[in-house]
Order: structure tokens, then C-alpha cells, then sequence
């Protein structure tokens, strides 16, 4: 195990402290969304893809893969579900269950805040080498999926 005052292991600890700051996060999901003219809430991006993924799953399917309890999920739900984004029906196996689904409006929203954060991170990253860029992708892509193992 590599030791914590190791130079490596102190840049992307305190850049990783820099980046998941709360308020940075919050300005950065304002940027993006007014560009994409979206208004929707931080919460709103990794439901909607979480719904998507599942195509139709059930609202504790959704709540399971977001690692949050269902009803926080629910009432995000509701939230889009009033804005068009989200449409709940019935299942037909099980007629007592309700599956969800993201309507066009909500792809619609998903694509423009995709398309808008791809314009942001290149804006970022146009000074950069194209080297560099690919290096930063590799590695940043490695270090996701580690943290995301520790998780499971």
C-alpha cells in the first residue's frame, strides 16, 4: 500500500478534495445546465439515466442502483413526473407494480446536458495536447471504476 504522504497520492487526493466541493460542483451544474437552457437540479441527471438504464425498472430497482433510499427516490420522481420528464405504468406481469420510464422530453433533457457538458470539458481541455487529453481520460476512467469497486 502506498503510503498517504506519497506526492502522487497527495495531488489527486487534494484535487479530488478540490473538485467534489460542494459549491464548485453546484456552479458547474449551473453552467452546463443554462447552456443546454435545462433547469433542472443536480439529482435530477442521475435519476433520469438510472431510470433510462433500467428501462422501465420499478422505483426500488431505481433507488437500489442510486444507492439511496426510495423515498428520497420518490419524491424526486414526482418532480419529474410533473415536468414531463418521467411517466410511470403499469406493469404487466405484476398489475400492483409501477414501472418507470423516461419520456422524449426527458431524453431531450439528458442529450442537451450531455451534449453541453462535452462542449464545457472541451472548452476546459482546448489548450491541452491531444496527448495529454487521452492520458487524463485513461486515468481518470481507471480511478472511477477503482472507486467505484470499493463501493460494491
Amino acid at each position: 500500500m502506498l503510503p498517504a504522504d506519497d506526492v502522487g497520492v497527495e495531488l489527486v487526493a487534494g484535487s479530488l478534495a478540490m473538485l467534489t466541493r460542494q459549491a464548485s460542483l453546484m456552479r458547474l451544474h449551473e453552467l452546463v445546465s443554462n447552456r443546454g437552457g435545462l433547469t433542472l437540479e443536480r439529482s435530477a441527471y442521475p435519476l433520469l439515466n438510472q431510470i433510462l438504464a433500467l428501462q422501465g425498472g420499478r422505483l426500488s430497482d431505481v433507488a437500489a442502483g442510486l444507492k439511496v433510499a426510495v423515498p428520497t427516490v420518490s419524491r424526486q420522481v414526482r418532480q419529474l413526473e410533473q415536468l414531463g420528464l418521467v411517466a410511470r405504468t403499469q406493469d404487466p406481469i405484476d398489475g400492483r407494480a409501477i414501472l418507470l420510464e423516461v419520456t422524449p422530453a426527458g431524453l431531450d433533457a439528458l442529450q442537451r446536458m450531455r451534449t453541453e457538458w462535452r462542449r464545457t470539458v472541451a472548452e476546459i481541455l482546448e489548450s491541452w495536447p491531444q496527448k495529454d487529453r487521452e492520458i487524463l481520460g485513461e486515468l481518470l476512467e481507471r480511478f472511477a471504476l477503482e472507486l467505484l469497486a470499493l463501493r460494491a
